[in-house]
């Protein structure tokens, strides 16, 4: 464990495992942010479409 903290290898080492650890951490956060927005976009779309139906069939009628 001294040699992680101590030699230049060992520094670099540690820097790469933490330097990748937070991209992952980042990844994650910036997908579940983007899969919910998207979600919601979805939603909305569906929502319109939906209200054009219903003008669209009350026109017909």
């Amino acid at each position: 464990m001294a040699i992680l903290f101590t030699t230049a290898t060992g520094l670099l080492s540690l820097f790469t495992i933490l330097f990748v650890l937070v991209i992952g951490v980042f990844f994650i956060l910036f997908f579940r942010d983007n899969i919910i927005a998207e979600e919601k976009k979805a939603e909305r779309r569906a929502e319109k479409k939906a209200k054009a139906a219903a003008a669209a069939a009350a026109q017909k009628s």
